[in-house]
This record gives C-alpha cells, sequence and structure tokens, in this order.
C-alpha cells in the first residue's frame, strides 16, 4: 500500500461523515482531496414513528443514525448496526444497547431470524433505496425511510485538474462507488483511474468487472474503519 510522502487522497463522502478520517490522513501527511459525490438531505418521516416503542432498532447507515438520533427519546432500546462504524457512532450519540454485526443486511437479516420471536416489532431505519431490504414472516419490521440522497453531478473545475495527481481513494459502500462512477463517467476521467489505488471496505463494493479499471483494489481481511486505516498507512 502507499507511504504518505504527501501522497494524494480523495475523500468521497459528505464533510459530516468524513471529519475523523480526514484528521487521520492529515495526520500521517496525506493531501486531502475533498469532493463528495453525493448530498443526504433529510426525508419527510413523522416524530411519533421514530418513537414507536420496539424491541429493536436497525441501522443499516451512519447517514439513518444522525438523521434521528435528535428526535429519539428512548436511546436504552437493543441498537443492530449493520458495522462497527455505525455501532460506534449510535454509541457516541447515547444509544446504551448496541451490537454490531460487522456485516452486510444480509447478516441482519439472518441475525433477526435467528434471535427474534414472532410478535416482535423492529424499527429499520433507511435511506430511500436500499440494496436488500428486510423482510420476516414472524417478526414486524417497520421500515422508515429517514433520508435521501442526491448524487452530485457538478465539480468545480479545480478538481478535475487535481483529479489528475490523486493516488488513492476509498470507498465505504457501493452506493458511494456508484456516485463516483458516476461522476467519473460524466467528465470522461475513466482512463485516468488506473493511475489510481481504490481502498473497499469490503472486497463486493467494486464488482470483479469495474475492478480492472483500478491501478489496483484492496480491502482489509476485516471491515472496519481501523483496519481499513491501516491498510492505508501500511501498519
Amino acid at each position: 500500500m502507499l507511504n504518505s510522502q504527501k501522497k494524494t487522497v480523495w475523500v468521497t463522502r459528505p464533510k459530516i461523515r468524513s471529519k475523523t478520517f480526514i484528521s487521520f490522513l492529515k495526520e500521517y501527511d496525506f493531501n486531502v482531496l475533498h469532493q463528495p459525490v453525493f448530498h443526504v438531505h433529510p426525508a419527510r418521516f413523522s416524530i411519533d414513528d421514530i418513537n414507536q416503542s420496539a424491541d429493536a432498532l436497525i441501522f443499516t447507515s451512519q447517514n439513518a443514525v444522525n438523521i434521528i438520533t435528535p428526535f429519539r427519546e428512548e436511546k436504552s432500546t437493543l441498537c443492530i448496526a449493520v458495522g462497527d462504524s455505525t455501532a460506534d457512532l449510535l454509541k457516541e450519540s447515547g444509544f446504551v444497547n448496541v451490537i454490531s454485526l460487522d456485516g452486510t443486511a444480509k447478516d441482519i437479516q439472518n441475525y433477526i431470524d435467528n434471535n427474534f420471536q414472532e410478535n416482535q416489532t423492529l424499527l429499520y431505519f433507511s435511506g430511500q433505496k436500499v440494496k436488500r431490504d428486510l423482510q420476516s414472516d414472524r417478526v414486524k419490521i417497520n421500515r422508515f425511510v429517514v433520508y435521501q440522497t442526491e448524487y452530485i453531478d457538478d465539480v468545480d473545475p479545480e478538481f478535475l485538474t487535481a483529479f489528475l495527481n490523486i493516488d488513492l481513494v476509498c470507498f465505504f459502500s457501493s452506493a458511494t462507488y456508484a456516485a463516483a462512477w458516476a461522476l467519473i463517467e460524466k467528465y470522461n476521467l475513466q482512463v485516468f483511474c488506473k493511475d489510481i489505488e481504490a481502498v473497499v471496505l469490503r472486497s463486493s463494493i467494486i464488482d470483479v468487472e469495474h475492478q480492472k479499471n483500478w491501478k489496483s483494489v484492496t480491502a482489509p481481511q476485516h471491515p472496519s474503519m481501523v483496519s481499513l486505516q491501516k491498510l492505508i498507512v501500511h501498519e
């Protein structure tokens, strides 16, 4: 992987979700090119829905945590997080009973099937689009859309110039990758990706065919932010 000697890293997530990561990169002397590829907007939802009693709350995104935290009064309900980063944010936001499945929505589905009984109720907070919906014949799963994402398709000319000097880009989800690739295609930047190393939280984020577009695609053995950061700095 890279050593930091003023290598340039493209950070693709919105600022609110990138502060800690950017601080980490600067600590290791990387140049940071921050150009988000999507905006996050709160959806219209009922505060009463957010505050329903339930046997567990489900989160597959940090965005959902950020949106509902100011409105959710009861924070002792069991929270099921898709991964460690989402779990850490829940704990930082005052939720006191949090587990991380360190996996995907499929792992959450398996956890629901194996750990909840008939007539129990779960609240699932998500974005408008989900890669995999959660369903159960036994357990009642109430899904509430609390945010929407919008691709950014216009960037400053300075970013297009800076793109030629990118050494590394990190992708934390398939949705982020899709938004980034749409931007790359719009400005015909595909050829320059051959000189960029892509680091992904999970290898499945970039499909096999698309991996050919990059200099390399690397994922940590353990899909956590800590493992990804160690991979970046070659620890």
